[in-house]
């Protein structure tokens, strides 16, 4: 289970070197931190102009609440989600999937 924060590429700036990255999947671009290995960011060209963080490595994660909740048909049984943002079973960008906002953000 991860939580991830979207936001414009443009919107993110690395404050020393930049992360190691690779094509996960065709399509897919992951970054990692070179000295733990930790997973950073997602991208993938289905969502141009977009940046997912794994909200873990965030010194502010408490900033971000969630707009919506996605993969919802993956959940663990004990796992209580007890706000009320949408849930979808997949994600993506059909037809009642979420949609990432980029000017919503800031």
């Amino acid at each position: 289970m991860a939580t991830f924060v979207g936001v414009k590429a443009a919107q993110l700036r690395w404050l020393s070197e930049p992360p190691a990255a690779f094509a996960s999947s065709p399509g897919v671009r992951r970054t990692f931190c070179t000295a733990c290995g930790g997973a950073l960011t997602y991208e993938g060209d289905k969502y141009p102009g977009e940046v997912h963080i794994n909200i873990g490595v965030l010194d502010r994660a408490g900033d971000f609440e969630p707009r919506a909740h996605v993969w919802a048909s993956q959940k663990l049984g004990w796992l209580h989600i007890r706000d009320s943002a949408p849930r979808f079973p997949r994600m993506g960008r059909g037809e009642g999937d979420p949609s990432f906002d980029p000017e919503g953000l800031s």
